[in-house]
């Protein structure tokens, strides 16, 4: 008990650092009020899950309850469920590459979205559609005035 205990104990402390610090970052988001409300229950949630608070549920079990067994079993279960979820099937690259992969989407429909921060997918397979890539010319070097 006591180093599980002290193991959840650590974890809230950076689980709140993260969330306060995840809250300053959405602050200069510029999004909708539900998105924001959207995002932070994810951060949450994956938070929960990867600094193992499912643990908690643990400190409740009792003799003669079986209850909070099965809730313990079904959180730290279904971990690795819910990671699948949250970092597969709702990552939007991830699933257009899918689509595209079982035949659900044309290739060439996978175009630039810049909504929001990140570019989410960008893939041209004709060479003429490519980006240009714009190389940085190379430095020139320059006498040293130091005393070698």
């Amino acid at each position: 008990v006591g180093p599980v205990a002290f193991t959840l104990v650590v974890n809230s402390f950076v689980f709140f650092l993260s969330v306060r610090v995840a809250n300053e970052a959405r602050k200069r988001l510029n999004a909708s009020k539900s998105m924001k409300i959207f995002n932070q229950i994810k951060t949450w949630a994956i938070l929960t899950f990867l600094l193992g608070h499912t643990w908690a549920a643990g400190f409740l079990i009792q003799k003669n309850i079986q209850g909070f067994s099965y809730v313990f079993v079904a959180l730290n279960g279904s971990s690795g469920l819910f990671l699948f979820i949250h970092t597969i099937l709702m990552n939007d690259v991830i699933m257009i590459e899918l689509k595209i992969k079982f035949g659900f989407r044309d290739q060439v429909d996978l175009a630039l979205d810049n909504s929001g921060s990140r570019i989410l997918a960008s893939k041209s397979f004709k060479v003429a559609e490519r980006p240009k890539i714009h190389r940085r010319k190379p430095r020139q070097k320059t006498e040293s005035t130091s005393s070698e």
